[in-house]
């Protein structure tokens, strides 16, 4: 999971550069914006979906009373 957020972090931040690079010059790139701008979106879900999953077990595991969950709970509240 480490790796998947990693990727997705530096995909991301390569995307946001190509997008307002092509932002600067509409004759050069503007056949590739929409399709920059539909990546960037993409990958936005995807971490949404990856935070969603993440939301999802530590909801489990507070459920189930695990030990170390309500400190992850409590850092999560610290963070957002």
């Amino acid at each position: 999971m480490k790796y998947i957020v990693f990727i997705s972090a530096a995909l991301g931040a390569v995307l946001l550069y190509l997008l307002s690079h092509a932002s600067t010059r509409t004759a050069a790139a503007s056949s590739n914006y929409s399709l920059l701008l539909v990546l960037n979106i993409v990958l936005a879900l995807a971490l949404i979906v990856i935070i969603g999953i993440q939301l999802w077990r530590l909801y489990r595991q507070l459920r189930n009373s695990i030990m170390g969950s309500r400190l992850t709970l409590r850092l999560l509240g610290g963070f957002a």
